[in-house]
């Protein structure tokens, strides 16, 4: 009985996420100070996991390695830097999340988490953008970031919600084709391209695209080969339609309010946009500059710095980097990073992801590498791990 009540709780636990983005987004826009309901929540399932797998024996040498890492590590930036003790926690918890989440979802058996928990969490994300939309209320770019244009329903970090969106879109969008459902998916892609057209931001769109070129397209050839020609013409023509309309709607869209105000504000034109320049301020939004200016920041404090690294108190001090990696490296410093790195190797190295699960994965990390805000962002994060659990079951 107990551990049907511990399956149900999980199952709870993942349908409340994006409630507790949101609410996270009502606390920060109210500047209600008190501890984070979400950071609270995630921390103590963070330690249920540590605990559950304690418990199961196969990985407490890696618990007792974490552990006596993070006593040295907070040690050093509490102690020694003088940098925040609860940030640093949190980071410790945030950086480690994913790759403990990981062995969790290898070995945790639960037959209710099947894929539709996936396509109902993944609309109820869409939900909370486009439902306050035409409601009339909800959060807009413009009141976190003046020089922004995009509506991010009831949410807040714009880059965490597009990584989200994009990582459940193929698990949801595999789904329902290999079900026939294909008028549901229809709606889906439609819903999907609604979100990416509010919330404005270059993740989210070609994330989609990416996925209908891996999934939609092979999907439609296989039926395409078996129309009449005249049928074929009516296909061509409707993907043209399509192709026009999203040309004349794109101009329209925050995506391209921002993009042209970048282009503007950087004066990039087509002499320089593929230059260094040109990729760091467009494809990167300036965070390869960022990489460049905190490595020059952390030179010059030695070599205790070099290290454990400079905490994340004074990264964000610093504004961060936004790429997952380069913010390891520098809150962690040279021997964190490589903790990490053994770390993470040791929770997939007997793990082949295959098929929709591996071009997930691999979207994810592709997203941290340029947008960030994926393997060390506990509301992301567990979507990449949850990948893990469905491949092993080969869940459809």
């Amino acid at each position: 009985m107990l551990d049907k009540a511990k399956k149900y709780l999980l199952v709870l636990f993942l349908v409340c996420q994006p409630l507790l983005d949101a609410l996270t987004c009502i606390q920060i826009k109210n500047n209600w100070s008190f501890i984070s309901i979400s950071a609270l929540v995630r921390g103590l399932f963070f330690l249920y996991v540590l605990y559950y797998l304690w418990k199961e024996k196969k990985d407490r040498k890696i618990i007792y390695l974490y552990l006596v890492y993070c006593v040295l590590e907070i040690a050093m930036q509490y102690l020694v830097f003088k940098n925040s003790l609860s940030v640093e926690v949190a980071n410790l918890m945030q950086v480690f999340y994913l790759g403990f989440l990981i062995m969790f979802f290898k070995s945790y058996k639960n037959g209710y988490l099947n894929t539709k928990l996936l396509v109902f969490i993944y609309y109820l994300y869409i939900s909370l953008i486009i439902g306050p939309f035409i409601l009339g209320f909800g959060y807009y770019a413009w009141e976190f970031y003046p020089e922004k244009s995009g509506y991010y329903g009831l949410f807040y970090g714009a880059n965490e919600i597009s990584a989200i969106l994009v990582i459940l879109f193929p698990i949801v969008l595999d789904y329902l084709l290999r079900c026939k459902k294909y008028i549901i998916s229809g709606i889906s892609i439609i819903l999907s391209f609604i979100c990416a057209y509010l919330v404005g931001t270059k993740t989210m769109l070609l994330g989609f695209i990416m996925t209908l070129l891996y999934l939609l397209i092979p999907f439609l050839y296989k039926y395409y080969k078996k129309f009449s020609w005249k049928y074929k013409i009516c296909f061509i023509g409707v993907v043209v339609l399509i192709l026009i309309l999203g040309c004349l709607i794109l101009p329209h869209t925050p995506l391209y309010k921002n993009i042209a105000l970048a282009l503007d504000y950087f004066k990039i034109d087509s002499s320089n946009i593929f230059s260094y320049y040109g990729i760091n301020k467009m494809i990167f939004s300036g965070r390869l500059e960022f990489v460049v200016n905190i490595f020059n920041e952390v030179r010059g404090l030695g070599p205790l710095y070099y290290i454990f690294g400079i905490g994340k108190s004074i990264l964000i001090s610093l504004k961060g980097v936004e790429i997952d990696l380069f913010d390891i490296l520098f809150t962690l410093g040279i021997l964190g990073f490589i903790f990490y790195l053994v770390f993470m190797y040791n929770s997939v190295k007997d793990t082949k992801l295959s098929g929709v699960y591996k071009y997930t994965f691999i979207l994810g990390l592709l997203i941290s590498l340029i947008a960030g805000h994926v393997l060390i962002s506990t509301n992301v994060s567990i979507y990449l791990a949850l990948l893990f659990y469905y491949n092993r079951n080969n869940i459809c």
